[in-house]
């Protein structure tokens, strides 16, 4: 059993190349280290047993023989005294029961300190048996361990060499990768240098010059088209600055004529509101006078009257006319013109205007700077000249000098 023992401690695992142990290796031999040093504690224990058995025993055959030699004495010497006419048993009598009662109890101890002896020893056997098969169990698993170890060490050793083996391709490969890149570095370098070479000899050539010069040609005609567009647009700039300097101009003079129509039609309302309070024999030359106001009423409109009708006044009464001037478009809804000083044609089907018109469609009212805005409403057609700000026919946005015809 100690030689198992020795042979497990010296069967330890080897250090792998990093320098580390197996952890499970090392508990199971520490397992086994201890069991063994239970093992040989129990094993001494019971071979001391052992040893106060057989003294035990031969201390109890000693006794039985020195209890035998007496009791073979004594029953000489009855003899001896029964032949010699004495009878002295009535005084050894007594003595003889007491010696055989003590003996009888020193036995009865004695067996029965011999058979725990050996109650304890058989129990020891079975645990020293049941031990020893532990022993061999784990010893059974150290070798299958120690079978595993081998295998991945080998297992490892293999995945070490093929690593070192791709390392050294990796360098290979990368020096291989250098090299071509140094080759391919220093050929395109050749390739400039004489790509340079070439174009340098290319430029002093009388065709390459040539080509040159015509470009510089081309490139300078493009400039000067630039060059002469921009004129353009900046003369159209500036003709179309001194249109609407003029038209602001025209339309200062027309405001402040307005202005001066709007005072003599107060003062025309006032007198009317005059010629109400006197007597009734004034009415018949107020009524001549409502006839000339109505011819001049077409000429003048009331800017504070509502968006869809016009408020002319004369020297006699003040008078409310529908206006004049509205058709209705499929295409831009109800238009209406709101100056009929404005009014160049006027037909039951279109209307022309020039000058500056306030007119109107379905949501929108505009002031416009007209030159032959014309609406047809057979036709379905609108044309207009020149805008003061954006005005929309349609889908059309309209701003400036613009001819626009929708048909």
């Amino acid at each position: 059993m100690t030689t198992k023992l020795t042979d497990v401690k010296m069967s330890d695992f080897r250090v792998s190349e990093e320098g580390a142990q197996e952890s499970p290796g090392c508990s199971l031999t520490r397992a086994v280290e201890d069991v063994g040093q239970h093992s040989y504690v129990q094993t001494e224990a019971l071979k001391e047993k052992q040893e106060t058995l057989s003294s035990l025993q031969v201390h109890l055959l000693h006794f039985m023989c020195t209890s035998l030699t007496r009791l073979v004495s004594v029953m000489h010497f009855d003899f001896a005294l029964v032949i010699s006419g004495i009878n002295i048993n009535s005084i050894f009598y007594s003595y003889h029961i007491i010696t055989a009662l003590s003996k009888g109890s020193q036995w009865l101890v004695f067996q029965a300190t011999l058979s725990d002896i050996e109650t304890r020893g058989e129990t020891a056997e079975q645990e020293l048996r049941s031990k020893v098969r532990e022993t061999l169990v784990l010893e059974g698993d150290m070798e299958q361990l120690q079978r595993q170890t081998k295998v991945l060490h080998g297992r490892y050793t293999s995945i070490s060499k093929e690593n070192t083996e791709l390392q050294i391709l990796i360098c290979e490969e990368g020096d291989s990768a250098r090299v071509a890149l140094d080759g391919f570095n220093s050929y395109r370098y050749k390739m400039e240098v004489h790509r340079a070479a070439v174009l340098h000899a290319a430029s002093h050539t009388e065709a390459y010059k040539e080509l040159e010069e015509k470009r510089a040609l081309i490139q300078n005609s493009r400039y000067e088209a630039i060059v002469k567009r921009l004129h353009c647009q900046l003369s159209r700039a500036q003709v179309v600055h001194r249109q609407m300097c003029e038209d602001i101009y025209h339309m200062e003079r027309q405001l402040a004529e307005l202005e001066k129509q709007q005072e003599s039609s107060q003062d025309q309302r006032r007198k009317h509101n005059l010629t109400q309070s006197l007597p009734l024999r004034h009415n018949v030359g107020a009524s001549h006078d409502t006839s000339s106001s109505r011819r001049q009423a077409s000429l003048h409109v009331n800017p504070s009257a509502p968006a869809d009708t016009h408020s002319v006044t004369s020297r006699s009464k003040h008078v409310t006319l529908q206006p004049p001037l509205s058709r209705r478009c499929p295409l831009f809804g109800q238009i209406t013109c709101y100056t009929p000083s404005c009014v160049k044609k006027y037909s039951d089907e279109s209307f022309v205007l020039t000058g500056c018109a306030l007119i109107s469609t379905t949501n929108s009212m505009k002031t416009l700077i007209c030159d032959g805005l014309s609406f047809d409403s057979r036709c379905r057609k609108m044309s207009a000249g020149l805008f003061d700000s954006p005005f929309q026919m349609g889908r059309t946005n309209l701003y400036g000098p613009s001819i626009v015809s929708i048909v």
